[in-house]
């Protein structure tokens, strides 16, 4: 007996036969797989996940974890066998779970025609997901879909909802019918010689599908796009739900939106005020920039003094605290500045960090072999990091600020012996 998987499907039969059964042990473990005379459940199928729930036999239930098609059976996937192999089973599938995977299947179909409606006739779909929680289609399209084209999408969809446009359901009919009334197929996919067309009002959408559909489009209650996202060049993926997750997504983003009202302590718009919160941050930031700059340059004139003239170039080598790592730089090209021409080594520790920083003045170049970025790529390890540069200034990060002791030596011997 064919089971009709439309919107009118079977949840449920009564004196079912197990035909066959055979045991599987994988990586999840051990499984069985059933087939059964006849059943009311979907194997995963064209997108559309399997469907779970229940084995039934004198007051005996086994749970259907998933529901695979294999060489045209239908293979229940449980954790157990029944305790009575010839007896009469009742298969009943999880009616929440399907009727909530029919409203996102038939979603697709609506997405699909939506995206051409407003994108235009080059969208063709190139994969979908059908899950009882949510849906995924991915189609072809050049470029981002702007909020605009999202609203615009989302809006015909839900239209198309509010219109509650019944099912038409097409069983079996030629190929080249289906071809000739319009019916939607994927360039390059194998077709039997008939097919089954579903359609939601003959000049919107209709498709060569073999899935779980509503039996009108009013079912489906509510579409949202939550996510657009590039997959590949050239094909885009489109993120949605329906009916109650949809609903109850709304209600978290809700709360959300209301829990920052509340912490703003505004009823106003939460868009105005957060931009406003952005820009004083940024003012913050570029205020705590130019004080750390002020910082670094104060420290640097206490450093400057440290120096030694050596060979007629100025020396500066040694340890230092820095409340921030990003102030390492700074103050090796203010300190280089002013002490010019002058080679400059800090090893400084900033908070659990290490960092070890060198700028050698380009007129000393011209007259010395010495190379900043191969001399710190080396003495990185003394601080158990990695790091380097150009020739004349490079810097290095580590872990280990017990090190910089035996850098500042190992700088010390290197430019002053």
């Amino acid at each position: 007996e064919e089971i009709n998987y439309a919107g009118s499907a079977q949840l449920k039969v009564d004196q079912a036969s197990l035909l066959r059964y055979r045991k599987i042990s994988d990586k999840s473990g051990e499984h069985y797989q059933l087939v059964f005379s006849e059943t009311p459940f979907y194997a995963e199928s064209g997108g559309q996940v399997g469907d779970k729930g229940w084995i039934r036999s004198g007051g005996h239930s086994i749970e259907v974890m998933d529901t695979i098609k294999e060489n045209d059976l239908i293979l229940h996937i449980t954790k157990q066998l029944p305790e009575n192999i010839e007896g009469k089973y009742e298969l009943e599938v999880d009616a929440t779970r399907r009727k909530d995977a029919e409203r996102n299947h038939s979603a697709t179909h609506l997405l699909h025609a939506a995206l051409r409606s407003v994108l235009g006739d080059h969208v063709v779909q190139k994969g979908s997901l059908v899950a009882p929680d949510y849906l995924r289609f991915d189609f072809s399209h050049y470029e981002k879909i702007s909020d605009d084209q999202l609203e615009r999408i989302e809006a015909l969809v839900n239209q198309k909802i509010r219109e509650n446009i019944p099912l038409k359901e097409q069983r079996s009919i030629p190929l080249g019918q289906a071809r000739e009334e319009g019916a939607m197929m994927l360039f390059g996919e194998k077709y039997d010689e008939n097919v089954r067309v579903i359609t939601f009002d003959d000049s919107f959408s209709k498709e060569l599908c073999g899935g779980c559909h509503v039996s009108s489009t009013g079912v489906i209650s509510y579409f949202k796009i939550i996510q657009e996202t590039s997959v590949s060049s050239g094909v885009r993926r489109i993120e949605a739900l329906t009916g109650r997750h949809a609903e109850l997504w709304i209600r978290e983003k809700t709360r959300e939106l209301q829990g920052i009202q509340r912490m703003l302590k505004s009823s106003g718009k939460v868009k105005d005020q957060v931009r406003h919160l952005l820009q004083e941050n940024k003012d913050l930031k570029k205020e705590i920039d130019r004080l750390k700059e002020k910082a670094a340059s104060g420290k640097a004139g206490e450093l400057k003094s440290k120096s030694t003239a050596h060979n007629g170039y100025n020396f500066l080598i040694e340890k230092i605290e820095l409340s921030h790592a990003k102030q390492l730089k700074s103050m090796l090209f203010e300190l280089e500045k002013q002490l010019n021409p002058a080679v400059v080594f800090l090893a400084a520790s900033a908070g659990e960090k290490a960092q070890l920083g060198l700028i050698i003045s380009k007129d000393i170049l011209t007259e010395q072999d010495w190379n900043a970025g191969q001399l710190i790529k080396e003495w990185s390890s003394l601080i158990k990091g990695g790091g380097g540069g150009q020739n004349f200034f490079a810097v290095a990060g580590g872990k280990d600020r017990s090190g910089l002791d035996k850098a500042v030596q190992t700088a010390r011997e290197y430019f002053l012996n």
